[in-house]
């Protein structure tokens, strides 16, 4: 054998991932209510004065768009959005009722 077997049987996410395009959604594979894509976000502090709030997110988007960042995102399964701060509130409010009902429903207590 030449390397590692990989086998999937479907991905967690919204939508197929663009490195594995044979690889079904959850909702392709009959189970719609099960999406759990993973994303990761700056974040700064309340208040934070706008024009460094575009400073820091000009440069976050230029470093998304060098092609060695983006292959190397890519390689790792990430599909690279950059997307504006108003985009990233509207995907935060969405997720967190979708996870506040999980966590109330598994016990999850706040400590």
């Amino acid at each position: 054998m030449s390397g590692p077997v990989r086998c999937a049987l479907a991905i967690v996410s919204a939508r197929r991932n663009a490195t594995m395009p044979d690889i079904p959604t959850t909702a392709e594979a009959g189970f719609p209510q099960l999406v759990a894509d993973n994303s990761y976000a700056l974040f700064a502090p309340a208040r934070t004065p706008a024009p460094i709030l575009e400073r820091l997110h000009n440069a976050t988007v230029a470093t998304l768009s060098l092609p060695d960042v983006r292959d190397r995102l890519r390689e790792q399964g990430a599909e690279v959005v950059g997307n504006s701060s108003a985009e990233l509130a509207a995907y935060v409010s969405a997720e967190i009722p979708k996870w506040a009902a999980l966590a109330r429903q598994a016990g999850v207590k706040p400590e």
